[in-house]
């Protein structure tokens, strides 16, 4: 056997020299991946090189690409897996998520490919090798069998029954199968039933689905509907934002579908877990895959695929190539694809004004059962809790039922003062403000997480600060003193005791955060939205989109009881309040999209923000001079939304304050190709002009993508 030459995308490879290199595959290596034939199809294994001197790992990609090469090659120093992780289906779906978010494959390879454990591929392998030995024992046995019923005059027509036979058997097989994979199926119609807009009795190829506002409703829809699309012999895809909403979707799986016959995709999940799900799904083994942002990259090709929430920020990958699963699961141009969401994000109102998405929403007669009863008041100047919030908390306590205030930051004080002069407590380092998440706790900067033990004031000298804005601790502080003797339950992300998830239906008072509710058997009789004026102060372009998101969910939390109320208090917009009342976002979404468009925003444009020293941009800047561009800037780095990268990376560079900066570079989205390539152009200029290191390239940042 001859040895051959073999292309290996090698992992970590610096982006200005490639990711695709050739390597030669020593014979004694070939010969552990024969597969019967002369040569093994090598395609998709694991593989370490030698790559500048350092040992890395890599994926074979291709075979005798080089038949006629004359020269010294590298040889393949071993192979590392025991079975293909990659198909070529799946580099190609990859290749073309890396294009559209500027980016080698190689950087998108380890977000879908969890680290190899060598215990769980065993594993693995020797169940995968138990399961086809049974099944041709199964058959042999089926043929033996038709063959002596039959009788030795009739070789031929044994072998013709035999067959049949086993076909006849294999379909009862896979009937047993069909029961184990779902309990009960039901029609789109009736799994829909209090929505209008289904093509006839079927939900359309692709919609847009305003989700009821009650918190079972979306989930347990959505898992019906994938067992609907399992029973009819087609895959699906279920992302979800959180760890939180994924819980609440696992409750409901075992109800409709055998655990057999799915695979949960989460960082919750242990590494060995993560990589023989990963075998799993990239084997066929399950038809449908459900997690968190990951789950986008799971190996396989979905025919259906449905986002619980898309606008949510936990979608967006934090680190290069800062990926949102959403636009990932776009890009899965053969899928049917369903979004659901109490309030449709400004990219899904935009497809659905294209006509890409249908339009599903709850039919009028369910609006009239489900609408709850909101409540407006206005504080009086400096004071957060209103009458009308504490009677309302008054009666669920009355009835025994408990009672939600939500309040929308986190911490004990979210910004401190000099308790002598008023000078703000900033951060000596940076800038940023100094905060505390608990009543004892030493000051720390929120930007740079700097620790001041012995605080001074910088303009009197004085060490006593205090609160000028509060957080949600606080807030449960003083619900503690309201109503004293009532248990009281802090949930919240920020606190030593986290999110909590559930708690008893029983009088008592949780105060929360947006997004960390915990949820009530039959919910909360009671529901108070404080400082409303606050809810939308955020430093994005989605204050509108997640104000009416936070709110509609708190409705959603609402006991389905006619005295269940929704006080919300502080000054409330029109447009707020306007959906609220009528129980429909859409006329809000779609007013502030028209803005959009007219102000060149998000989804009706790219935005590429770039971040660095001013010498690293002039670099790359001549990649956008075409007029399809249009730069904003630059802007000094600790005046934007991330200056949490000022204080680190000012010390790396040992640059002064007004070095760093910030660039924006948007074109209307029908450019969104040349954004790509442009993009990808100037990363790789600025890797061979060594100022890799003093600039990041954010394509979609989440500061402007909803």
């Amino acid at each position: 056997m001859a040895s051959e030459v073999v292309r290996v995308i090698v992992f970590g490879a610096p982006i200005h020299i490639g990711d695709a290199f050739d390597y030669l595959m020593p014979k004694s290596l070939q010969e552990e991946v024969q597969n019967g034939a002369d040569v093994g199809d090598l395609f998709g294994y694991l593989v370490q090189v030698n790559f500048s001197g350092k040992r890395m790992q890599g994926l074979i990609v291709e075979q005798n690409c080089r038949k006629e090469f004359k020269g010294t090659l590298k040889p393949v120093e071993r192979i590392i897996s025991k079975t293909p992780l990659l198909t070529r289906a799946l580099q190609t779906q990859l290749a073309k998520c890396a294009n559209y978010y500027a980016s080698r494959l190689s950087e998108f390879l380890p977000y879908s490919i969890p680290a190899r454990h060598a215990g769980a591929e065993k594993a693995y392998l020797k169940f995968k090798q138990g399961r086809a030995a049974h099944v041709e024992n199964n058959v042999e046995n089926n043929v033996e069998n038709n063959a002596e019923d039959v009788g030795a005059d009739d070789v031929n027509s044994s072998t013709e029954a035999g067959t049949e036979t086993s076909t006849k058997n294999s379909g009862v097989a896979n009937a047993q199968e069909h029961i184990a994979f779902h309990r009960v199926v039901l029609s789109d119609e009736a799994i829909l039933a209090d929505y209008s807009g289904l093509d006839g009795s079927k939900l359309p190829p692709r919609s847009n689905i305003t989700a009821l506002a009650t918190l079972e409703n979306a989930p347990k829809s959505i898992i019906a509907l994938c067992a609907n699309r399992l029973s009819a012999g087609q895959s699906c895809l279920v992302l979800v934002p959180s760890d939180f909403e994924l819980n609440i979707f696992r409750e409901h799986l075992n109800e409709y579908i055998s655990e057999h016959f799915y695979a949960i995709c989460s960082s919750t999940l242990t590494n060995e877990e993560r990589y023989s799900n990963y075998l799993r799904i990239l084997n066929g083994d399950v038809k449908m895959v459900i997690g968190t942002r990951s789950a986008a990259l799971a190996p396989f090709l979905p025919e259906n695929i449905f986002i619980y929430e898309d606008q949510s920020a936990h979608f967006k990958e934090q680190g290069s190539p800062y990926f949102n699963a959403r636009e990932i699961a776009l890009l899965h141009e053969d899928a049917q694809i369903h979004f659901f969401s109490y309030v449709p994000s400004f990219h899904t109102a935009r497809l659905e004004a294209l006509g890409y998405l249908d339009k599903v929403v709850p039919k009028r007669e369910t609006l009239q059962k489900y609408r709850p009863r909101v409540k407006f008041a206005t504080p009086q100047y400096g004071n957060t809790f209103t009458d009308e919030v504490t009677q309302n908390v008054h009666r669920a306590l009355k009835l025994g039922k408990p009672a939600l205030m939500l309040y929308p930051r986190n911490g004990y004080t979210n910004l401190l003062a000099c308790a002598n002069c008023d000078e703000l407590a900033l951060c000596q380092s940076c800038e940023g403000v100094l905060v505390k998440h608990f009543e004892n706790e030493h000051l720390h900067c929120r930007t740079c997480n700097a620790e001041y033990a012995r605080w001074h004031c910088r303009n009197c000298n004085y060490n006593v600060s205090k609160g000028v804005r509060v957080g949600v601790q606080n807030i449960a502080e003083q619900v503690g003193k309201m109503f004293p003797g009532v248990p009281i339950t802090l949930s919240s992300a920020a606190t030593a005791r986290g999110r909590v998830d559930r708690i008893e239906d029983k009088a008592q008072i949780c105060v929360s955060t947006p997004g960390a509710v915990p949820r009530s058997p039959q919910g909360f009789y009671s529901v108070g939205v404080l400082d409303a004026h606050l809810w939308g102060a955020v430093s994005s372009l989605d204050g509108t989109l997640s104000t009416l998101t936070h709110w509609f969910e708190a409705a959603a939390h609402l006991e389905n009881n006619s005295g269940a109320r929704l006080v919300i208090s502080g000054n409330v917009p029109d447009r707020y309040r306007s959906a609220l009342e009528l129980y429909s976002p859409h006329n809000a979404i779609l007013n502030e999209l028209q803005d959009r468009k007219l102000h060149r925003f998000p989804p009706f444009a790219r935005t590429l923000a770039l971040l660095g020293t001013a010498e690293a941009m002039e670099h790359v800047l001549g990649e956008f001079e075409s007029d399809i561009f249009e730069k904003l800037g630059p802007f000094a780095l600790e005046e934007t939304a991330y200056i949490r990268y000022f204080s680190t990376w000012q010390k790396k560079l040992g640059s002064t304050n007004n070095a760093l900066q910030c660039l924006l570079i948007r074109t209307p989205m029908k450019n969104s190709p040349q954004m790509s390539a442009k993009t990808l152009s100037a990363r790789v200029l600025a890797g061979v002009g060594r100022h890799q290191s003093d600039l990041k390239f954010i394509l979609d940042p989440k500061e402007f993508l909803n």
